[in-house]
């Protein structure tokens, strides 16, 4: 068994680097050349998928690329672990931030890793991976480093620069704080009143103020607590504070012509060439049915407050170091 203080400086030295990557992949061989003295594990990020030209024959096979790479470094770098990490998409930034939260959470699972042991490298892949990469760097306080210069071309100057990353305030959640985040997070919003057989867009990670209510079992009274409703609002309130969240009013489709609100039970009435709206209208004892013809309007109308996650609110929702009180 090694002494505390040996094992302590063993791990201060293992540095875990994180190259992202697509068709270009000088940027990883010169940063390896000047600062992998430390590196003891490297994770290579790529495309899951070849990409592809317009009649759908391999443009560049992304998989093929990485694998390659991490051949020719393994000759030169045999003390280096090679690792792989697939993205479904390259032009988004939330696929290489959830990718690099796997990377640290895989080792920080094995050894208790200083977070400035990590290194992501920012200089490769799409604009939007480059992005993310930084975001990241930013996000989970690990260090960047960019690559300026080809180092064949230019052997006698430093092409690898360290790229200040600002420390942040990690807002920390309590319990029900970060449960309300996670139940958003997996939430999905359609406008209540839409016609049943009409296609409707969908809100992703979005909740109404009342769903959230329920979900957390904050609508039934609790003996020597708060009132729900209270509780929640403070809740909603922190995170939108953190801008883990926002706030909109409830949207709901009406009648295009009378700005009326539609029932909620309105169905699509296909029996004609044109598909419209059916509903029922309560005209004293009795009901009468009416049609609306498409496309409806939709309005914010009525009472109620649709929370919708944010970017940043649904990284923290995934962050797996987030601790809570």
């Amino acid at each position: 068994m090694l002494k505390n203080g040996l094992y302590e400086i063993m791990l201060y030295k293992m540095d875990i680097f994180i190259a992202p990557i697509g068709v270009n992949t000088g940027h990883v061989k010169t940063w390896l050349q000047e600062e992998s003295r430390n590196a003891f594990t490297l994770w290579i990020i790529h495309s899951k998928k070849p990409s592809l030209n317009p009649d759908k024959t391999i443009k560049n096979d992304l998989p093929k690329i990485a694998k390659t790479l991490g051949k020719e470094l393994k000759k030169s770098y045999s003390r280096i672990k090679i690792k792989y990490k697939t993205i479904d998409d390259a032009f988004t930034l939330e696929p290489l931030m959830d990718a690099v939260n796997d990377v640290i959470a895989s080792e920080e699972s094995e050894n208790p890793i200083p977070r400035q042991n990590f290194v992501i490298n920012i200089t490769g892949g799409t604009n939007a991976m480059a992005a993310a990469s930084m975001n990241a760097a930013m996000e989970f306080q690990i260090r960047a480093q960019y690559v300026k210069e080809d180092k064949e071309n230019n052997p006698n100057i430093k092409c690898t620069l360290d790229v200040p990353v600002p420390s942040k305030f990690e807002s920390r959640l309590n319990n029900n704080q970060l449960e309300a985040l996670q139940i958003i997070a997996k939430s999905d919003h359609l406008i209540h009143n839409t016609p049943r057989g009409m296609d409707s867009p969908t809100i992703k990670h979005a909740i109404t103020n009342h769903e959230l209510l329920v979900e957390l079992g904050f609508d039934k009274k609790r003996k020597g607590l708060k009132n729900g409703a209270t509780t929640l609002n403070g809740i909603v309130k922190s995170l939108e504070k953190s801008k883990y969240i926002t706030k909109r009013k409830i949207q709901h489709y009406v009648h295009p012509k009378t700005g009326e609100k539609l029932p909620d039970d309105s169905v699509m009435d296909n029996t004609m060439k044109k598909p419209r709206v059916k509903y029922l209208k309560r005209m004293g004892f009795d009901s009468e049915t009416f049609f609306c013809d498409l496309p409806l309007d939709v309005e914010e109308k009525g009472k109620g407050i649709l929370l919708v996650i944010t970017p940043l609110g649904l990284q923290k929702s995934k962050n797996n170091y987030l601790t809570s009180k």
